[in-house]
């Protein structure tokens, strides 16, 4: 691409290959983020000390123990008994949250991801056809096959389950995928 100006040449690849839409303003606002706040009472409290102290707060980042044992797609109603009215009231304060979503399914028989995950044949597989486990955070874990529509549009719905509740924003984590064997 030639110039005269390096904003004439980003203006003129950006034309052929596209522009970003800009983020929401909040994204760009202040984030707090540490290893977990819970239960929902500390994430109030930290959002009251922010406001308390008139400190700039627009975004808190709930790591992994929002999760029912760790599992991708679920609260801990004994830390977050209302998710959705949880964020109401921070959405009240200008407080968007942030959600952690890890890509290690539990293997847990009674547990939906898993059953669904199965049942459609979504994770990955070994040479001899078993589901590859992982340890990750919840344990033994399955891990999506990406490489199948099918699976990714799955894995991109569940997360209406976050969203529908409230989560302005999510954070994938560990998605090397990370596993805590060495399995090489």
């Amino acid at each position: 691409f030639h110039g005269p100006a390096l904003k004439k040449i980003v203006g003129r690849y950006t034309e052929l290959t596209g522009r970003m839409p800009l983020p929401p303003l909040w994204a760009l606002g202040h984030h707090q983020s540490r290893y977990s706040y819970y239960p929902e009472a500390t994430v109030e409290r930290v959002v009251r000390e922010y406001r308390a102290r008139d400190l700039p707060l627009d975004v808190l980042h709930l790591d992994i123990h929002y999760m029912d044992g760790y599992r991708v797609f679920t609260w801990d109603r004994a830390r977050f008994p209302d998710p959705a009215a949880m964020h109401r009231r921070l959405a009240a304060q200008g407080v968007h949250t942030i959600a952690i979503v890890d890509p290690g399914v539990k293997q847990d028989e009674s547990y939906s991801v898993y059953q669904e995950g199965v049942a459609q044949d979504h994770f990955l597989r070994r040479a001899d056809g078993s589901l590859f486990v992982g340890k990750v955070w919840p344990g033994d874990s399955v891990f999506v096959d990406y490489t199948k529509e099918a699976a990714r549009r799955w894995w991109g719905d569940l997360h209406h389950t976050l969203l529908d509740q409230g989560v302005a924003g999510l954070w994938t984590d560990m998605n090397e995928p990370s596993d805590f064997l060495d399995q090489t």
